[in-house]
């Protein structure tokens, strides 16, 4: 028996980076509803951006560890991912 695992990542753009702006800024938990409030300035941006980009990497390699078929998607994509996405399952009919 074969298994063939493809992985699809699917990512947000408020998971990458923080809105422009400067001051207070409250973020929820949509799953806990928990909320924390963050000052907006251009250096939380740039670390808001950098640790996300750091997890996305390690997710990354992971999954590559794991040999595992991996493709990013993003919600602002919309209709413009269906290629993206017929490519990626298309060599995995049997």
């Amino acid at each position: 028996l074969i298994h063939d695992i493809v992985c699809v990542v699917v990512e947000d753009r408020r998971e990458r980076e923080l809105p422009n702006g400067w001051g207070p800024y409250t973020l929820a938990d949509m799953r806990t509803g928990k909320q924390k409030t963050i000052w907006l300035s251009k250096k939380s941006r740039a670390e808001y951006a950098a640790n996300f980009q750091r997890h996305h990497d390690a997710l990354l390699a992971d999954l590559k560890a794991a040999h595992c078929e991996t493709a990013v998607f993003s919600t602002e994509e919309g209709d413009a991912a269906l290629p993206k996405m017929m490519l990626l399952f298309g060599g995995h009919r049997r």
